[in-house]
This record gives C-alpha cells, sequence and structure tokens, in this order.
C-alpha cells in the first residue's frame, strides 16, 4: 500500500503521522525534540510506523473476525499493544543499564564506581519489578 509520512518539527516536540493515500491517519508518533531534530524526526517517525502497524493489524484482525464481538477484538487488540509496549520499554531499559554499567566503568567515574553500583542496580531494579 502506498503510504505518506509527515513530520512537524517542533522546538520542543516533533511529530509524524502516516496517511493512507486518500489521506486517513493510519498512524502517529510524538517525542521531545530536545534540540536533535534528526534524533526527534526517527523517534517519531518510528513510533508512526509501529501505529500503523497496529492498525494494519486490527484491519485484519476484524476482516478475519468479523463475525467476533467487537468489544472482544478490541481487548485482544490492546491486549497485544500492551505486551508490545512492556517488550519495547525492558529492551529500552536493558539498553540503559548497559550504557549506565559502561558509563561507570569509565575512568571518570572510577572513584564513585564502588558506592554506585549497588544503588544503580537497586534503581534499575524496581523500574524492571515495577514495569508491568
Amino acid at each position: 500500500m502506498k503510504c505518506f509520512v509527515g513530520i512537524d518539527l517542533g522546538s520542543t516536540t516533533s511529530k509524524a503521522v502516516v496517511l493512507d493515500p486518500d489521506g486517513r491517519t493510519l498512524g502517529r508518533g510524538i517525542t521531545n525534540s530536545r534540540s536533535n531534530y534528526e534524533m526527534a524526526s526517527a523517534v517519531a517517525r518510528t513510533e508512526a510506523y509501529v501505529t500503523t502497524r497496529f492498525t494494519f493489524f486490527e484491519r485484519e484482525l476484524g476482516r478475519r473476525l468479523a463475525d467476533a464481538p467487537k468489544r472482544e477484538l478490541s481487548k485482544l487488540s490492546g491486549a497485544l499493544q500492551r505486551s508490545f509496549r512492556l517488550q519495547q520499554y525492558l529492551t529500552q531499559l536493558a539498553t540503559l543499564e548497559r550504557l549506565t554499567e559502561d558509563l561507570l566503568d569509565s575512568r571518570r567515574y572510577h572513584s564513585r564506581r564502588a558506592d554506585s553500583r549497588p544503588r544503580l542496580r537497586d534503581i534499575f531494579g524496581a523500574l524492571h519489578d515495577e514495569a508491568p
């Protein structure tokens, strides 16, 4: 399917939208700009693509299970999206933890390493446990 992507780069937030050829919205994405417009456009566009995939999934699910109650289809789609977002968050959290560990192992933080490492592990452990 042919689609179109539009990106609005703003000073505080950047937004992306994916449209079908008739101008209907398929997906949206938004992120903080952080004065890094290249990164912000990539993040917003990726999020718009993700929500577009969920739009296509919901359409196909509705087509294949046309006799199923709409409420049940909505619950299924919502559960899938929550599971996806949880895995997405946990992956990002693991990446952040690895980067933090690498930074802590650098010479710059050598004097604080012994004190900081257990505190960081506690923080990341709590974030992981509270994620669901």
